[in-house]
């Protein structure tokens, strides 16, 4: 939904993962925690709405600090270092543009780059075998 309703490009799933789960945990203790186990009890063992605000107030907090910042510190780098990867690294993977290597040679299968634009002019399109490593000789296919 993020990455398509409200355009966040998170292709690994950082928020969901981080983000969305962090905070249900934490909202969770106001729902779920018990005394028996050397707190206080959540809304649903009879500890009232009060513990439960305390963890709504907390999730408020990390995110009013942690948007703001994060969202300053991504606009810096972008307007000095750069955050996207090249054209045609992306279409390569930066896997193999930057270790040389298929990092999911399991899960891909040979990539050719389609996108004529991406490739500089003087080299032609190269097949990239899946878990090989890349050098700057094209591939020979096997096909």
């Amino acid at each position: 939904m993020l990455d398509r309703k409200l355009k966040v490009d998170d292709p690994v799933g950082a928020i969901a993962a981080h983000g969305f789960a962090s905070a249900w945990g934490t909202i969770a203790v106001g729902l779920f925690a018990s005394a028996s186990y050397g707190g206080v009890d959540g809304l649903f063992f009879g500890g009232g709405t009060s513990q439960l605000m305390v963890q709504l107030i907390g999730v408020s907090v990390a995110f009013l600090f942690v948007f703001p910042t994060s969202f300053i510190v991504f606009k810096v780098i972008a307007m000095t270092a750069g955050i996207r990867a090249s054209a045609e690294y992306q279409i390569r993977g930066l896997d193999i543009s930057e270790h040389e290597a298929a990092g999911y040679p399991d899960f891909a299968p040979a990539i050719t780059p389609t996108v004529a634009s991406a490739a500089p002019a003087a080299s032609p399109p190269v097949p990239v075998p899946s878990g090989a490593a890349v050098d700057d000789a094209p591939e020979e296919s096997t096909e």
